[in-house]
């Protein structure tokens, strides 16, 4: 009886453990995968020498088909062109999830931001 009373109080703490860990590998590949979107996207700006409205509504919707909510993200960037050689100036952040119960901890989300430039390849 000692043992299942022991086991009742620490099934729950190594299940959420686990929960954890599988949530802590979700956010690693989806932190991957933003950063493979705003370096598409940077890349595509680079080209037209600023972030169009174009590139910013495909990144926003790559975003969110990879599980962002839309008001999670915040896209900041130069939206006029660019002369070759100029900087392009660009913040790109999203919430995550950081505990995969309120229980583990008390603010449950962060921010995940990206804040570089580029140099514009954008002939005038």
């Amino acid at each position: 009886m000692k043992q299942f009373i022991v086991l009742c109080a620490v099934l729950p703490l190594m299940l959420i453990l686990m929960i954890q860990f599988g949530l802590d590998q979700v956010n690693g590949a989806r932190i991957s995968a933003f950063n493979q979107i705003v370096y598409t996207a940077k890349e595509a700006a680079q080209q037209r020498g600023c972030f169009t409205d174009e590139i910013q509504k495909d990144m926003r919707d790559r975003l969110e088909r990879l599980g962002f909510a839309a008001e999670d993200i915040s896209i900041q960037c130069d939206s006029e062109p660019k002369g070759r050689g100029e900087y392009i100036f660009y913040t790109v952040s999203v919430k995550i999830r950081r505990a995969a119960l309120p229980v583990m901890a008390a603010d449950d989300s962060y921010s995940y931001v990206i804040d570089s430039c580029a140099v514009s390849e954008y002939l005038e």
